[in-house]
Order: structure tokens, then sequence, then C-alpha cells
């Protein structure tokens, strides 16, 4: 199996609303190791500037010694590849807008579409990919689609999986699940909800696969996460992926 590229995104140094990324990998073939964002999101179709919020890149070989590099679009950079060993890059990444298909960072609240913050490597979008939260507090709830494999990581198959899953971490979410059709059906709220029950809405999203397997004969998933990012002011926005939708909706119709 291949080396994964192995990302890690942080949170506990200022400044606010700021992201610190960081991406560990082989050095491509040849001279250059070409990394980019990307201008695009699922259910977006126009092109995004996701590298206007980055600063303070930089590029380093595995001993910390700093490598040449440039940028050669607005979110394409070339860097000069290491004598031998690893290739490291560094950033920080601006997280100030809270919709379905952003992210945002505050003392109580990280959440992060990893679309808009994580570089990939170009020409090798199917190599696999880890992901470390080493700002991760012990006893946070995290709610994501992407496969955890320990305390603060989590793996996925390839870039565009690992891109396609957003996350929703604080100190307190409220969640359920329920079995339908084969699958088990997760949801996760932040903000206040007024339900002492979440089965019935859970009862109300299963009819949604059953209609699903009644006309295409099977649900193709073990597992649909739903996250709802409860705000208090006007917004209603929703993004959907493969193994999770995203929800930003106001407080006050679900206090209720």
């Amino acid at each position: 199996m291949a080396e994964p590229l192995r990302y890690t995104i942080a949170w506990d140094t200022p400044p606010r609303y700021t992201y610190q990324v960081r991406l560990q990998c082989r050095p491509s073939a040849g001279r250059y190791t070409v990394v980019a964002l990307p201008a695009w999101r699922p259910g977006r179709y126009i092109l995004q500037n996701y590298a206007g919020a980055v600063s303070h890149f930089a590029a380093y070989d595995e001993a910390g010694r700093p490598l040449p590099w440039r940028k050669t679009t607005k979110d394409t950079w070339q860097i000069e590849n290491p004598r031998q060993g690893l290739l490291q890059v560094e950033y920080r990444f601006y997280a100030r807008q809270l919709d379905a298909g952003s992210s945002y960072l505050s003392p109580e609240l990280v959440y992060f579409n990893p679309i808009n913050l994580l570089m990939y490597v170009v020409g090798r979008l199917e190599e696999p990919c880890e992901l470390d939260l080493p700002s991760l507090p012990e006893g946070w709830a995290v709610a994501t689609a992407l496969p955890r494999k320990g305390p603060h990581k989590f793996v996925a198959t390839d870039y565009h999986h690992l891109v396609d899953s957003p996350f929703l971490i604080a100190p307190f979410l409220r969640s359920d699940r329920l079995d339908c059709e084969g699958v088990t059906l997760h949801v996760h709220f932040w903000g206040r909800v007024g339900a002492r029950n979440l089965q019935p809405f859970l009862q109300d999203l299963c009819r949604l696969f059953q209609v699903q397997k009644r006309i295409w004969g099977h649900v193709p998933l073990k597992e649909y996460h739903f996250l709802y990012l409860l705000v208090p002011f006007s917004m209603r926005h929703a993004v959907e992926h493969a193994y999770s939708a995203m929800f930003v909706l106001p407080e006050e119709g679900a206090a209720d």
C-alpha cells in the first residue's frame, strides 16, 4: 500500500479564526512537487478563491531546512524537491465564514470543510490520506463521516474522500442514530435543540432512504451523517456529500 499523504490541522495558537495546516509527503518525481488548493467544491459550480485565505506559506525538507518555492497561479505552489527524505508544506488558513460549504473557527466551535483548506499534490489525487488533529481537546465531540483511526487521527482512501467530509467539533454535540434499511443514520446538532427525543426526526430521515431503496432496489451505504449547525441569525444553506450532508440553519426553528 502506498505511503499516505499526511495532513495536520491545528488551531490552538494565535491568531484568531486561523487554522495551522501541514502536509507531509514524499516528493513527486522530477525536480519539483506542485501543490494546489481546489477552485471548486461540491454543490457550488462557480470558481472559488480558497487560496485567498492562505498566508505564511513555507516548505521544508525532513530536517526542517527551507526549500525554494514559487507561486505559479492563484491556487498553485511549485516547490523544489529536497535531495532526500520527505517534503513538508506549512501554511495558515483564515476561517471566518459560516455557511454549509465554508470553514469557521472560534473558542467553542471548530468547523471546517477540508476542501477549503487542504492542498492536494498535483498528479497524486488517488493516494491514501491521513488527517491528524493534535489540537482536539479531550472529551470534545466530533461529527464527520470520515473513518477514525485513533483519538486524533482520521483516514481516507484518497484526496477526494478526504475533502468530501466536513467536520463539526465542539465541547458538546446533540447526537443520535438509527438503523434504517441496512444503513446507520447519524444526526449531530450544534446549537439549541428543543426536542427531547431525536428518534422521530431520524425516522423521518429514514423515509428518504426507504424511497431510495424502493426506486433503486438498494442503498449503497453503510452509514450516513447529517450535520446541523444551528446559528442565532437568518441562514439556510445545505451541501450534500457522498457520506454526509451539512446544514446551517437558524437556531430559532429548532428550539421547539
